[in-house]
């Protein structure tokens, strides 16, 4: 198990073999994975890219502001990371060096408040913040808690989510990548593909693979791919002309100290 100063150690400093690749001029690929919380109009975006290079960003979705924080130069499972209902903490697992752990930070940093065992699956453990309780394992999927369900039995794929205010317009999201034997696991997915369907399951549009998507509160469609995060409106039940509203791409690993609000609960 890391502790705390291996925490900090990854935190604001650059690996020195990200470095030497940005150096001979690799581009990186960015990735971008998303969640949302449950009691506000919030998500922290996982900006993922070089390797061993993660960033966190605010997106406030009422403004499709996006605050760009910290960069941590580990590995972060985003998947078996989670946001407070609230939006104000980020629950997250990181790994460096062989050293990994789980930390409770203030969106949109990485400097811990608390560092404990990453437990994963099993041996729940749980960290009180009032006035909200964040649990550390046996963690749930994400999904449901965003909303989506299963077509069939619990953690299979593909799962649907009508859109908020066309009943019988749905967001149908697959695995991307080959299924083996019909099985697909909740976690460690990089890409999906996304369709539109109508109330009678006939598909009207085929989206393409992307990092993520969702509804807008605003009733769009919001599509992350390729470092870009678009709104595409929905006219009269077809997708209309996607408008980019954040680029990620081009970013850099940079030192941000966290502010003295993010030391303290």
């Amino acid at each position: 198990m890391a502790k705390r100063r291996d925490v900090e150690a990854a935190v604001d400093n650059e690996d020195d073999d990200v470095a030497d690749d940005q150096r001979h001029n690799q581009i990186p690929t960015v990735g971008l994975w998303i969640l949302r919380a449950s009691a506000a109009p919030i998500a922290v975006i996982f900006r993922r890219g070089p390797t061993k290079q993660v960033r966190l960003v605010r997106w406030d979705l009422r403004t499709d502001d996006f605050q760009r924080g910290q960069w941590m130069a580990a590995r972060a499972y985003a998947d078996r990371s989670r946001i407070s209902p609230d939006g104000v903490y980020v629950d997250y697992v990181g790994i460096r060096r062989g050293n990994e752990w789980r930390a409770i930070a203030k969106v949109p940093y990485f400097t811990p408040l608390a560092v404990r065992e990453p437990t994963g699956w099993v041996s729940p453990t749980s960290t009180a913040l009032p006035p909200w309780l964040l649990h550390s394992g046996p963690l749930w999927p994400q999904e449901p808690l965003d909303g989506w369900q299963p077509v069939a039995e619990p953690g299979a794929y593909p799962l649907h989510k009508p859109h908020p205010t066309i009943p019988d317009l749905v967001l149908q999201r697959r695995d991307a990548r080959p299924v083996m034997d019909g099985y697909a696991s909740w976690t460690d997915r990089h890409a999906y593909d996304y369709r539109l369907f109508d109330a009678r399951g006939d598909v009207e549009h085929d989206l393409g693979t992307a990092d993520w998507g969702d509804w807008h509160p605003s009733g769009d469609l919001a599509v992350a791919r390729e470092g870009l995060i678009t709104r595409i409106p929905m006219l009269r039940r077809a997708p209309g002309e996607a408008r980019v509203i954040a680029d990620f791409n081009g970013e850099t690993f940079e030192k941000l100290p966290p502010p003295p609000r993010a030391l303290v609960w």
